[in-house]
């Protein structure tokens, strides 16, 4: 099949390895299994098994450290509150026994330390947290972020930028906030430059900064493989022909109803939606192979980035759209609050959206059409990126994305946007672009919450593998 991608790569990926904070004490923890198909027993979330087998742990504890989230971010939100300026996030680290590290910066006094283990006690994380010590705060950190253009999440552009003449104004992929290194990652394509960017970051910045070598970043789009009978449910196939011919193939994320109107959508990235016609029919595919009409797409509210006269400049738009399902009765297209996440667990229920984190070092797992289920773990939880548009004029030659997250160890391929992400039976997130760096392969996807409330949908859940009446 045609790969998709929105053209060749050029700058700023602005990576914000910086934790979710303000989130609050959620009332219900995250549920010990999740149920397979009917008569099938309970097995491990796929998030556990891939916690358990990434770091060693039992299935059982990582089970366990997943409950904890909703007390996680309560402490997020007081370290905010009261150690801002020493705080230097918090990040989770499941090879430790007090897997939830809270970074205290070089310049906290006895008193703030104090504070903070305090803090920990107080949202019942004696056993499981512990205050390591880091050189930079979290502010110092985002000042010298927005010093090499990284934005997103409120941070003000720099009044003193950084330009990094060694490497060109396209050799700079990546910039971002790594807050367990506690240093700016600066990732440059392989290109020969990477001693020199490294040598004048370092004269301007100083060991703030780490730089790597990177290859470019680009959106997943077009094969297909699974495919799933009808009832819809999310990690299923479809596709739309563009204007101007030819067929994009991308994966369903989540279920949702339309608040007043009731009626049922699909939630997917924008860019499965771009080039095309507000009357043109999607399509989804049954078991047997026949593709069959599921609906038009829902172009009035969708998002597909900035186009923009340089990757720094200001952007709020992400990537994420949705695809209405019409006539579920009579067409057989009846719609789930599910995802088809393996070949015998096509019916993975979906229980609520987001309630907790994300937080950086947090296993989730997602599902595409062309790669199947993978896991891996969060490393950003805001993102901006931008690509060289082809065709269009010198002055407005990018586009560019924010506020999409950052999977590590997750690679995906074409076919695979537009997927959902999900962990203990909660959506997380529809998949976006993939990328690898020196780390690895990793993968960016929409925050569902973002999704929610920019299309002005309410996601179906389900309680079970075997409830076939699904709420908002």
């Amino acid at each position: 099949m045609r790969r998709v991608h929105l053209l060749s790569l050029s700058l700023s990926l602005s990576v914000a390895f910086a934790l979710s904070s303000g989130a609050a004490l959620a009332e219900e923890a995250p549920p010990s299994g999740v149920e397979g198909q009917v008569g099938r027993p309970a097995r491990a979330d796929p998030a556990a098994e891939y916690t358990a087998e990434r770091y060693g742990v039992t299935v059982a504890e990582a089970t366990r450290r997943a409950t904890l989230d909703p007390n996680i971010d309560r402490l997020a939100a007081l370290i905010d509150q009261e150690l801002a300026a020493v705080s230097g996030g918090i990040f989770i680290d499941h090879s430790q026994a007090a897997f939830v590290r809270v970074a205290i910066a070089d310049g906290a006094t006895l008193d703030d330390l104090a504070a903070a283990n305090k803090l920990i006690g107080t949202v019942g994380l004696s056993d499981d947290a512990a205050v390591v010590r880091v050189r930079y705060s979290y502010p110092e950190l985002v000042a010298a972020y927005a010093r090499l253009g990284g934005g997103g999440d409120g941070i003000e552009p720099a009044k003193n930028p950084v330009k990094l003449d060694s490497v060109g104004p396209t050799g700079v992929v990546s910039v971002g906030i790594n807050v367990p290194q506690n240093a700016i990652d600066v990732g440059v394509l392989k290109n020969g430059s990477l001693f020199a960017a490294a040598a004048e970051i370092g004269l301007k910045l100083g060991d703030i900064v780490k730089v790597r070598e990177t290859d470019p970043i680009v959106t997943s789009a077009c094969t297909s493989q699974n495919f799933c009978d009808p009832p819809f449910r999310g990690g299923t196939y479809i596709s739309v022909v563009k204007i101007g011919g030819g067929t994009r193939e991308c994966t369903g994320g989540f279920v949702a109803l339309a608040p007043l109107s009731l009626r049922r959508y699909v939630a997917t990235v924008g860019h499965c939606l771009a080039s095309v016609a507000s009357t043109t029919q999607f399509f989804g595919r049954v078991a047997n192979g026949v593709v069959v009409a599921l609906g038009l797409p829902l172009l009035s509210l969708y998002e597909n980035g900035c186009v923009v006269s340089s990757p720094s400049s200001a952007c709020s738009l992400g990537d994420m759209g949705a695809v209405r399902v019409v006539d579920y009765l009579t067409t057989g297209w009846d719609t789930r609050g599910w995802v088809f996440n393996t070949s015998v667990d096509n019916s993975y229920p979906i229980r609520t959206v987001q309630l907790w984190g994300p937080h950086v070092g947090d296993s989730v797992c997602a599902m595409g059409i062309s790669s199947g289920q993978a896991c891996g773990t969060i490393g950003a939880t805001s993102v901006c990126w931008s690509n060289l548009e082809v065709g269009l004029p010198p002055a407005t030659p990018y586009r560019k994305y924010c506020g999409v997250q950052r999977v590590n160890g997750l690679c995906r391929v074409d076919g695979d946007s537009g997927g959902p992400a999900y962990r203990f039976n909660g959506g997380y997130g529809v998949e976006h672009a993939s990328g690898t760096d020196s780390t690895g392969c990793f993968s960016l996807y929409e925050d569902l919450n973002d999704v929610a409330s920019t299309i002005g949908l309410d996601f179906l859940h389900c309680d079970s593998a075997t409830d076939f009446v699904c709420r908002t």
